[in-house]
Order: C-alpha cells, then sequence, then structure tokens
C-alpha cells in the first residue's frame, strides 16, 4: 500500500493524537480557533510546513471511534486531488427525509454519492482551503459548501466508512436557497476557477472516447435513481414545453450536463412534447389570457401573418403548463421508477 501523504490533524485533544503518531508521514496539530476558522489556520500551517493534506477531526469523540478513524485514513490513501469525508455509514442513525434529500441534492452538485456529507471528520487539501473566499469560512453551510465548491475547482469527492458514530456534531441539513444558488450558478455557461492539477472529467471522457460501450452503459446508469429519473423528466418536459425552436435538444443536454441529469431520458421524453398536441394546447392558453376567449378559426391570417403573435401565445401558455408538465411527468416517473425497483409482493 502506499505511503501516507503527510496530514494535519486539527481540532483534536492531546490525548487523542496516539493512535496517530504511530502513522508515518503526519504533523500534529491542534489550532484553537473554532470550526471552521481552525481549518483556514491550519491550511497556512500546511503552507509553511509543506503539507499537502489536513485531517480534521471535528468534534471529539471516544478513543475507540478515534482509533477506527485512524484505521480507515490509514487503508485510505488520501490524495491531494480528493476531499475524503469519513462517516460512520450504517453504524450512524438513520437520516431524516431531509438529510436524504440534501444527499441526493449534493450529489447532483458534485457528481459523487457523498451519503456521509453531514460528517465533520474529513481529509482536505489544504491547496484548496487557501482557495476559497475566507468569507466562505463564515457560512453556517460551510461543511456542505466546501463539498460543492471543491468539486467544482476540480476535486474529486469521496467517502470512506469507519466507525465514527455517535459524534453529536453533525453538520447542518442546507438549505433550499443554498441548493437553488449552486444549481443556478452550475447552469451558467462559463468555467469555475481550476485548483486541482488533475484533470478527472478530461480522464474520464478520454475513457470513454476509447470504450463507447461503457460511455453507453454510463450514460444509461446516470443518475438512475427514482428521485434522479424524476428531475430529469422534469427538465425534458420542462424544456420541451418551451417555445426553443430548433434549440430543444441542445438545451436539454446542457442542462442534464450541468446537473448531472439522465440525459437519454429527459431528451427522450421531451418527444412527447412535439407538435401539435403540446405547442397547440400552450397556444391555446396563451390566446385565453390575451382575449379571455379560445382560439377558435385556423386560417392563412390567424396561422402566418399572425405567426408571431402564436408564438407570443405559445411562450404565455408556456409559463403555465411547463410547470405543469414538469411536476406531473416528474411525480409519475418517480412512481413508477420506485414500483420497478421495489415490486410490490402479491
Amino acid at each position: 500500500m502506499a505511503a501516507l501523504n503527510t496530514l494535519i490533524l486539527t481540532s483534536i485533544e492531546p490525548e487523542e493524537m496516539t493512535a496517530f503518531k504511530s502513522l508515518p508521514g503526519h504533523f500534529l496539530a491542534s489550532p484553537q480557533e473554532s470550526p471552521p476558522f481552525n481549518l483556514l489556520k491550519a491550511a497556512g500551517m500546511a503552507e509553511n510546513n509543506d503539507c499537502p493534506l489536513i485531517l480534521d477531526l471535528g468534534a471529539c469523540r471516544p478513543s475507540e471511534s478515534i482509533a477506527g478513524i485512524a484505521a480507515s485514513v490509514a487503508a485510505a490513501t488520501p490524495s491531494p486531488t480528493e476531499i475524503t469525508v469519513i462517516h460512520g455509514g450504517s453504524r450512524g442513525s438513520t437520516p431524516s427525509p431531509n438529510a436524504k434529500r440534501a444527499a441526493f441534492l449534493i450529489q447532483m452538485l458534485t457528481g459523487e454519492d457523498v451519503c456521509g456529507f453531514r460528517s465533520k471528520t474529513r481529509i482536505y487539501p489544504a491547496k484548496l482551503l487557501l482557495g476559497i473566499d475566507p468569507v466562505c469560512f463564515g457560512c453556517k453551510d460551510f461543511f456542505s459548501e466546501v463539498l460543492v465548491l471543491g468539486s467544482r475547482a476540480g476535486y474529486k469527492v469521496s467517502c470512506v466508512e469507519a466507525d465514527a458514530c455517535g459524534s453529536p456534531d453533525m453538520a447542518p441539513v442546507p438549505g433550499v436557497l443554498f441548493f437553488l444558488r449552486h444549481m443556478l450558478r452550475r447552469l451558467l455557461p462559463w468555467p469555475s476557477k481550476r485548483l486541482c492539477k488533475k484533470n478527472f472529467k478530461r480522464e474520464k471522457m478520454m475513457d470513454f472516447l476509447l470504450h463507447p460501450i461503457e460511455f453507453l452503459k454510463f450514460l444509461l446508469k446516470e443518475n438512475a435513481s427514482p428521485e434522479g429519473l424524476a428531475l430529469a423528466a422534469a427538465a425534458g418536459m420542462f424544456l420541451g414545453t418551451l417555445p426553443l425552436l430548433g434549440l430543444h435538444t441542445a438545451a436539454i443536454i446542457y442542462v442534464s450536463i450541468k446537473l448531472r441529469l439522465n440525459k437519454i431520458l429527459a431528451v427522450n421524453i421531451s418527444h412527447l412534447c412535439m407538435p401539435p398536441l403540446v405547442p397547440l394546447a400552450c397556444i391555446q392558453t396563451g390566446y385565453y389570457i390575451r382575449h379571455g376567449q379560445w382560439l377558435t378559426s385556423a386560417s392563412f391570417h390567424t396561422v402566418l401573418a399572425e405567426a408571431h403573435l402564436r408564438l407570443l401565445e405559445w411562450f404565455l401558455g408556456a409559463l403555465i403548463l411547463a410547470p405543469f408538465n414538469a411536476v406531473f411527468f416528474a411525480a409519475t416517473t418517480y412512481l413508477v421508477a420506485k414500483a420497478l425497483r421495489h415490486p410490490v409482493s402479491k
């Protein structure tokens, strides 16, 4: 097994250091600032001592759990290109529905299944912490924020299960505004600043080019949970209902890439919005909004001469029908996927 990189241990008591002193390549330190500002100071110490990684143990915990974490660190072989979250796994408490939804959304933002995202026991690349805006360290959702920012900066996010459950100090579950802010940021076309030297995305794409069958398997399995399929169906139907003439497929693929949705489902379910049914329904709805009555005549004048007005009515009607279609087909897809995954026993 490869030797461990040098680590800095933060937020630990002196008596807890013994479990790590036997591991090679470690530098022990314990900044006294309150979390997560202790990480900011530890990052400066790491830079001065040529330490590429920082291990944060979070809250104090029993010595047997500390020993389990030390063993997990030794087995994980942490890398300066990864953020490693160490959590209690199945031995921890059952997550709440809000925590499950947050874990799914963080998976969308990072591209990794970070099931123990609330654990504060983590291994951070020091370069990442030095590259983050210091204002972020004062954010109440810092421990979720750093995972998303790290992924955006090119770092891989991984999880390691350890006997670390029982800690009362868990990171809070981010709210709706947190996810809306980061999802809107992901939809913007300009790239984020890369801090990680290793380009995981480029390596993955090169591997897919060499193995097209694996790429097809990836597309079929991508975010294929009931929740992920439901969001893909919602995105496909919402964008498919809008009057994006000739741009529907491109827009759906762009949004699916940015939000890591199942592209095959999103594109194919949008075919339900092909003319004439959905566009006609949108035009009728928009016409009713403008005139208070339905469009009952189809002539050269109403179809071609007033095509710009029909396009405006299509847009107005889509503002009503697009959210309805998205919610309806998302719910239907979720229920079908849930039933197929867990068939009802007779």
